[in-house]
C-alpha cells in the first residue's frame, strides 16, 4: 500500500503543477475577455480550479500523514474507503479539468509551443493512471463472496416463484 500512496503523492504533486500552469495561462483572460461567453466560461473555470487546487493541497497533506505514520502499517478499512471516495471525486474533477483545458484550446489562448496540447495529453495520462489506482484500491476492500454466501443466494433465488405476464393479470 505504501507504493500506491507514493504514486498517488507524485500524481497529486503533478496535478498541482498542472493547475498552476493552467491558472497562469487563463487567469489573465479574466480581465480582458473578448465577449460575455468567454468571461463567464473563464471565471467559472478559474473558480473551480482554485477550489480543486485547495483540495489537491489537502490531499497531499493527508497522503503525507499516512506515509509518515509508519511504513509497516496498512490503512484501516475506513481510511481505505475514505481514500477511494476522495480519489473518485478527484478523478471526476480531473475530467472536468480536461474539459477546461479543451475550452482554453478552443478559445485559442496564446501559449508557447502548444502548451495546452501538452497539458491535455498529461491530463489524459493522469486519468488513466487514476483509473488503475482506483481499481487496485477497490480490489483491496471488496472481498469475494464466500461459498456459504453463494449457496444462500442460490437457495433464496431457487425458492422464489416466477412470474409471467398472464400470472399478473
Amino acid at each position: 500500500m505504501e507504493k500506491t500512496l507514493n504514486v498517488l503523492h507524485d500524481l497529486f504533486a503533478a496535478m498541482k503543477k498542472e493547475v498552476k500552469r493552467y491558472l497562469h495561462i487563463v487567469e489573465p483572460k479574466t480581465t480582458n475577455p473578448s465577449n460575455d461567453y468567454e468571461r463567464m466560461l473563464v471565471r467559472k473555470a478559474v473558480g473551480i480550479e482554485y477550489a480543486r487546487k485547495k483540495r489537491i493541497k489537502q490531499m497531499i497533506q493527508k497522503l503525507n500523514e499516512w506515509l509518515d505514520e509508519g511504513n509497516n502499517k496498512d490503512l484501516t478499512q475506513y481510511e481505505l474507503i475514505e481514500l477511494y471516495a476522495d480519489l473518485r471525486l478527484e478523478c471526476f474533477a480531473l475530467q472536468a479539468f480536461s474539459q477546461h483545458v479543451e475550452d482554453a484550446r478552443v478559445l485559442d489562448y496564446e501559449t508557447d509551443e502548444n502548451e495546452l496540447d501538452k497539458m491535455q495529453e498529461s491530463v489524459q495520462a493522469q486519468v488513466n493512471e487514476f483509473q488503475t489506482i482506483l481499481d487496485d484500491i477497490q480490489s483491496k476492500w471488496v472481498e469475494p463472496p464466500t461459498s456459504n454466501e453463494v449457496e444462500l443466494k442460490q437457495t433464496i433465488h431457487s425458492g422464489r416463484p416466477t412470474f409471467s405476464v398472464g400470472s399478473l393479470l
